[in-house]
């Protein structure tokens, strides 16, 4: 009996427990109500909504527009820009010293000058395309640019030092130092500056200098902590086209004489290009980190960086950069020039005006303008289009080399064909 008696409460314990749970099964959903209830009235800003957009991107929903033009189709236009522009700064030339000339051509020279500023854009964007879709490594660019940058230079060597100062020494009959002299005092009166510039390749080499040094990361050395070491040699190449704009600053105003083995080494590009061009590196650099920071690995996002989206997002975003850069360098350029008024005293305010403005225009300020044409070039670019066959890369700069080859013999010998007289009197003066 007191077997049976203990076994009864055991059964009975059971029913109890099953019926309690039965009962907080039925609160349980009151509480997850209350919960929800709760979380509704969050709402995300529009800014972060854009920025959740952004992270959850899907390969499968990207969008269908893809701009028609590679990185190869800006660099052969921007060869041919540079191959107008040279012929604007011969046919300027030429009005400067005859005046029917002049009055016959009108400003086409300045015009067809002005397709300088839209060259060196267009050849930072296609060194931009080749770094996002990692078609080519940092090693081979700066090999190529460097390599051709100092091409330019040995080419400047042999021109200047064999065939024209012996085309001097042939037309005055004089000794190798006078026409030495003679010849760079003339190279120096075609600009107004005191300069010229004309090596490309040395802004390519130093933009993406700057790129590798800002975004790449080595694997020996520089690794761990020392990285950051490796990201500020990144100011090297700031820093020397600080330098250079001081000194185009100086020979501007006329208070430094530039050498004229300077010039291959003198950047080409103006100040705010290569500010539009940091502004892209940084926007680039922080969008990679934003996207690592919300545990999203390498390979997404590699495959966003690939997307329709992402390059025209990119696209969108230079354009804009553009547009803003080319307003504040007319802003910047008319501030300087009413600030050093002062500086350059003149009968009436006008001339002392636009002498002040000359200054700003030799250090580069106010440049930028023509820049904001290559927006239409932006917007039809997309830097995911590659090509198979990376040899017409190489192929392009050897073609417009010799096409600017071409243009200068052809100067050469319209100039040969004003005169020997008149030739060797120019000399002269």
């Amino acid at each position: 009996m007191e077997q049976e008696e203990n076994i009864i409460p055991m059964e009975e314990q059971p029913s109890e427990e099953t019926t309690i749970p039965a009962e907080e099964v039925v609160e349980e959903p009151v509480v997850e109500n209350t919960e929800v209830k709760e979380e509704q009235p969050v709402k995300l800003s529009r800014r972060k909504k854009r920025r959740l957009k952004w992270l959850g991107y899907d390969p499968e929903h990207d969008i269908k527009y893809r701009g028609p033009l590679s990185y190869r189709a800006l660099r052969i236009f921007a060869w041919l820009f540079l191959a107008i522009s040279q012929v604007g700064a011969f046919i300027t030339l030429a009005t400067n010293a005859d005046a029917g000339l002049a009055a016959k051509l009108g400003s086409l020279g300045s015009f067809l000058s002005a397709f300088k500023s839209m060259m060196m854009p267009l050849f930072l964007m296609a060194t931009f395309s080749l770094l996002l879709n990692k078609s080519r490594k940092f090693s081979s660019l700066l090999i190529m640019y460097g390599g051709f940058a100092f091409l330019f230079f040995l080419l400047f060597i042999l021109i200047h030092d064999r065939y024209a100062i012996g085309l001097v020494m042939k037309i005055m009959e004089t000794d190798r130092a006078t026409a030495r002299v003679t010849l760079d005092s003339l190279i120096s009166s075609f600009s107004s500056t005191g300069y010229l510039t004309y090596n490309i390749f040395m802004d390519l080499f130093l933009c993406t200098l700057f790129v590798c040094f800002l975004t790449y990361k080595p694997k020996r050395v520089f690794t761990g902590k020392k990285l950051i070491v490796f990201r500020l040699f990144a100011l090297l190449p700031v820093g020397y086209e600080l330098a250079c704009i001081i000194l185009k600053g100086y020979a501007s105003v006329g208070q430094f004489i530039m050498p004229i083995y300077m010039y291959p080494f003198l950047p080409t590009k103006p100040p705010m290009t290569f500010i539009v061009f940091i502004v892209l590196t940084a926007y680039l650099t922080l969008r990679g980190r934003i996207y690592k920071k919300h545990g999203l690995s390498n390979v997404e996002y590699d495959e966003f960086l690939k997307s329709n989206r992402n390059s025209w997002s990119f696209s969108a975003f230079t354009s804009c950069m553009i547009a803003l850069a080319a307003f504040v360098d007319i802003i910047l350029m008319l501030i300087i020039g009413a600030c050093c008024m002062k500086y350059f005293p003149a009968e009436e305010l006008s001339e002392s005006f636009s002498q002040s403005i000359a200054m700003a225009q030799g250090l580069g300020i106010g440049q930028s303008t023509p820049m904001i044409l290559i927006i239409p070039f932006v917007l039809l670019f997309s830097y995911t289009r590659t090509h198979k066959d990376g040899r017409i890369d190489l192929i392009i700069p050897i073609i417009g080399i010799a096409l600017l080859a071409l243009i200068y013999l052809e100067e050469v010998y319209q100039l040969l064909l004003y005169g020997v007289g008149k030739f060797a009197s120019l000399f002269a003066e």
